[in-house]
């Protein structure tokens, strides 16, 4: 796993997936609860994100990591992991979010040795 290339591994319970977190996807869940991520990270830290919240943030970062999982699964894996495992996955979801292109364009060139 690749965090600078938004990839991620969720745990939920038993179940461990492969996830990857993109513009698309960031996209996708701000428009999807009405939320920007610093509401969503509000939210996450306050406890107020409800589960069908959790779910609609975890599904689209599961199926980004090449997942064929339904929401509905999600949401059991969730449910029957304990939520605090999926509250632990959203937290490092949104770490990766608010991190993201911190490292573009701060790599040097080698200098050549004489």
């Amino acid at each position: 796993m690749n965090p600078k290339r938004g990839e991620i591994k969720i745990k939920l319970g038993s179940k461990t997936f492969d996830g990857k977190v993109t513009l698309d996807v960031v996209q996708r869940i701000e428009t999807g609860l009405d939320m920007g991520v610093i509401q969503i990270a509000q939210s996450a830290s306050q406890g107020t994100l409800k589960t069908t919240e959790m779910t609609f943030i975890l599904h689209p970062v599961i199926k980004a990591g090449n997942n064929d999982v339904s929401e509905t699964e999600i949401g059991q894996a969730l449910w029957g992991g304990g939520l605090s495992d999926g509250m632990k996955a959203i937290a490092e979801i949104i770490a990766l979010i608010l991190n993201s292109g911190e490292d573009e364009g701060n790599e040097q060139e080698a200098i050549p040795s004489p």
